[in-house]
């Protein structure tokens, strides 16, 4: 962040985990942001447990702060893939009328 300090703000603070994905959800929104307090919760491990803060720049705070209610919102829904997984619907299983069966072998095979 090359911005004058009084244009930075904090935009959260909380567990390092928890910054750091908040820090990747502004990340794909397109908004630059630093995480600062990292080296309090390494040096101490968990005696500061929001320690860890998000900052951002002022004009981005508002989009910042909607991104990560958004993403929080969406926390435990499951995400949609794009790739079907098993059969494809359409896909006729082996013993269904107009399906074939896979290999032609003898019954005593």
């Amino acid at each position: 962040m090359s911005t004058q300090l009084d244009e930075i703000v904090k935009l959260a603070s909380g567990t390092l985990v928890e910054i750091e994905i908040w820090q990747g959800v502004l990340n794909e929104a397109g908004i630059e942001s630093k995480v600062v307090g990292t080296d309090l919760t390494a040096g101490v491990g968990s005696a500061f447990l929001t320690a860890v803060e998000l900052w951002v720049t002022q004009p981005n705070a508002e989009a910042a702060a909607a991104a990560i209610r958004e993403a929080e919102a969406r926390k435990g829904q499951p995400e949609k893939s794009p790739v079907p997984h098993g059969r494809i619907a359409d896909e006729k299983m082996p013993n269904q009328p107009g399906a074939h069966a896979p290999h032609n072998r003898p019954n005593n095979y």
